[in-house]
């Protein structure tokens, strides 16, 4: 076990230079993307250094006449690790953790979107393994009173007319709101909450005035729990927020 990754990378280039393909991927399942670390990113049939995933495989083509089909999806999850330093080699955010990455990277990949639930998936594959699983009989239910429906527009209704299950609640009773303004309302007129100046993300030390936004970009950029569009990339806070921008823009 290597906890430096950079001691870990020179454990590969000196004992690993030629290796059993089949048994270096035995356990990872064919559906799923292999994660790569792009830091001293070299080619290993003529140690070229390259800068990234897409230039790797038109090298190969290229030069070595390896054929990779580049107008497909390479099926690679891209990394840079540094000991201590977790920054997303997609969109160069920081991360407090490998932990957290880890999910982050995934949310640039969720390409197959459940039509039942909303739930995105990496693969085809994998949203076929979740529709078996999940949604044999076509049915979703509202996680907060257990009332089955249909699809997850018929929920997302339920949720915003009954206000038992309203989707935002009260952090010092058990008061359900329908959105965030009224919910702030409340805690500052029933549970004297006052305002902060100023809120910082821990993650990536981004600076906020309103509350409202510093846990929005919590949830967009820090948490494997927001909605992406596979058409545009854009991230919402609710899969009833992706909805409306599909519907209004994005089809």
């Amino acid at each position: 076990m290597y906890t430096d990754p950079e001691v870990f990378r020179m454990h590969m280039d000196d004992d690993h230079r030629t290796f059993n393909l089949k048994l270096a991927f035995h356990n990872i399942p064919k559906a799923d993307y292999i994660k790569v670390d792009l830091s001293d990113l070299r080619c290993r049939l003529c140690d070229e250094k390259l800068p990234d995933l897409n230039a790797t495989a038109d090298h190969l083509n290229t030069v070595h006449g390896k054929t990779i089909d580049t107008s497909a999806k390479l099926g690679l999850m891209p990394f840079v690790l540094q000991k201590g330093c977790y920054v997303c080699a997609v969109c160069q955010l920081k991360m407090p953790s490998l932990t957290v990455l880890c999910r982050h990277t995934i949310t640039h990949f969720l390409a197959f979107v459940c039509k039942v639930c909303g739930n995105n998936y990496l693969t085809a594959a994998a949203l076929i393994r979740h529709e078996r699983a999940k949604h044999q009989s076509y049915e979703v239910s509202c996680k907060i009173c257990g009332e089955v429906f249909p699809n997850a527009d018929a929920k997302d209704l339920h949720r915003r007319i009954g206000k038992k299950c309203f989707p935002y609640t009260c952090s010092k009773c058990p008061e359900r709101f329908i959105d965030w303004n009224t919910k702030m309302y409340h805690l500052h007129y029933d549970h004297g909450e006052g305002k902060r100046d100023a809120y910082q993300c821990d993650a990536c030390s981004v600076m906020f005035t309103e509350e409202k936004e510093y846990y929005m970009h919590l949830k967009l950029e820090h948490s494997q729990d927001s909605a992406v569009c596979t058409n545009c990339g854009l991230k919402f806070t609710s899969m009833y927020a992706l909805k409306r921008h599909l519907a209004d823009n994005c089809e």
